[in-house]
């Protein structure tokens, strides 16, 4: 009789591994669309469970992908509550450039809010009236980093209610809200002073009028962007 230690089981018997079982990917790995919805996602999971199941490695991993988006599924759902759909996600709308401004503004400030928001800015763009520049350039900044903290308050709270997907494969640091914050306040602060300038150096006024009323339309502009702007 031959070794029965060295007889292999039936080709038949085999247990079948999953090709993409080390993919991080929770969706590359199911092989479905960011946009997949549930039962797509769980028809995907029964299908490779189907062929790969018997293998361990292929079975947890697939399990661990479905749970992975079934969560964030879940997670977004108790944030937002039921949205149908009118369009699936990865499409795009085209808006219209008075649209986009219409959205990127803070309708739900209050005057009570809008005021006491500009209390801080207030005081520093007061210093307009000092000879000294560089008290002035001192204030501008204080303003600009304070205009960039409220626009980062916001833009994290943003992101906390709609979470980037789980297969967003972007660093976490270039993920941070603080860059659009900053990008917004630059973009901003530099807009108010080329209207500024373009404005009041271009009236009857005395030059040292008008540079300070551009200095003033600096300050507004952070003020506009930290209170308005989403």
């Amino acid at each position: 009789m031959g070794d029965m230690g060295g007889m292999q089981a039936p080709v038949g018997m085999e247990e079948e591994v999953f090709p993409r079982r080390r993919e991080r990917n929770p969706h590359k790995l199911l092989g479905v669309q960011k946009d997949a919805d549930f039962q797509e996602i769980v028809d995907a999971k029964n299908y490779l469970m189907a062929r790969y199941g018997k293998h361990r490695d292929s079975r947890e991993a697939i399990d661990m992908a479905y749970d992975r988006l079934i969560s964030a599924s879940q997670q977004k759902r108790k944030k937002k509550g039921f949205r149908p759909l009118s369009k699936r996600r990865g499409q795009t709308v085209d808006l219209t450039l008075k649209q986009r401004v219409m959205r990127s503004i803070d309708w739900s400030v209050t005057p009570i809010k809008a005021a006491n928001k500009a209390v801080p800015f207030a005081l520093a763009a007061a210093t307009v009236i000092q000879p000294n520049l560089e008290v002035v350039s001192l204030a501008l900044m204080i303003s600009l980093v304070l205009a960039t903290w409220n626009l980062f308050q916001k833009k994290k709270l943003e992101r906390e209610d709609n979470p980037p997907d789980v297969d967003d494969e972007t660093p976490s640091a270039l993920r941070s809200p603080i860059w659009p914050a900053l990008g917004i306040a630059a973009v901003s602060s530099a807009a108010s002073i080329m209207f500024g300038t373009a404005v009041f150096r271009n009236l009857p006024l005395p030059a040292s009028i008008a540079d300070k009323l551009v200095l003033l339309s600096a300050f507004v502009g952070n003020y506009l962007a930290a209170t308005f702007v989403k």
